[in-house]
Order: C-alpha cells, then structure tokens, then sequence
C-alpha cells in the first residue's frame, strides 16, 4: 500500500483525561493533550441533548470555570452587576439573562426601537443545526434585540 493511501491518523492521536465529573449536574471537563498542546471540552447533557463544546482560554480548572468561559464578556458583566447570589450566576434565568442553548437574552429595557424595523417569527442561528424561531426580533449589526410581546402590543 502506497503512503498516499493510507490515511493520516497522526493528527487524531490525543490523550484524553478527565478533569472534573459532576453527575448531578450531568457534565464532564475533559482535557485532550496532544503534540501541539492541550484543549478542554465541557461535555454534558442539557435540557434535552448531549452537546461537547471547545473551552476557551487556559485558565479553565473546573466545571463552573468552564461555564462561565462560554459566556460572552457582555453577559458576564451583566452577571457581575445584577446577580447577588453565586449559586444563581450559571442559571438558565437570571435578574442578568435568560439562555437558551448557546444564546444568552439580556434585558435591555433602555432601547428604543421603531416598531416597523422589528421582525416576526424570525429564525436566528450561528451556522448550522436548526433555528431558534423569535416571536419578535430586532437586528443590530451582529446584536439581536428580542423584545417581549407585550411592550410592543401597548
């Protein structure tokens, strides 16, 4: 068998190892070491799907580090400021957002949109996989404002 059949296993290689397990909460941290490094994976289950997801940074040491990680810098921000209770930071629902998936919805009641601009039933995604449909939706750029219903009904 000629080398340019054979296929390049070598960039799979990996050795995984776990850095933290939380059954109850259904989440692992792994960490793949490989030659040109290391990377850590928060796996786990969620409201109904297993999910792995790419950790960033290094600094990650365990689960709830990890978490926090994955959300981004406006929401923890928002979290510094309006979350009092530590127990309440990695919520789903929060005084700071609601999440849904990968998607974090911060409260932005100082906004002021022209009602005409603001879509219905729209699909919001990052790339692939099926969309969140939004009963009201805003476009900003790249920052999506959702409204609630009634505020726009009055």
């Amino acid at each position: 068998m000629h080398s340019r059949n054979k296929p390049n296993t070598r960039r799979f290689l990996c050795s995984p190892n776990a850095v933290e397990g939380r059954p109850r909460l259904r989440h692992l941290l792994l960490m793949a070491r490989r030659d040109n490094g290391k990377q850590k994976f928060l796996c786990g289950h969620d409201e109904r799907h297993w999910f792995v997801c790419a950790v960033p940074g290094n600094s990650v040491t365990n689960i709830v580090n990890a978490m926090e990680a994955l959300q981004p810098t406006e929401v923890r921000a928002a979290v510094n400021q309006k979350v009092k209770r530590t127990k309440n930071r990695l919520r789903r629902r929060n005084e700071a957002f609601v999440r849904q998936g990968e998607w974090f919805f911060v409260p932005a009641p100082e906004l002021v949109v022209n009602p005409k601009l603001v879509l219905r039933n729209e699909p919001i995604s990052r790339r692939y996989g099926k969309p969140h449909m939004c009963q009201l939706l805003y476009r900003c750029g790249a920052i999506l404002f959702m409204s609630v219903v009634a505020s726009l009904m009055d």
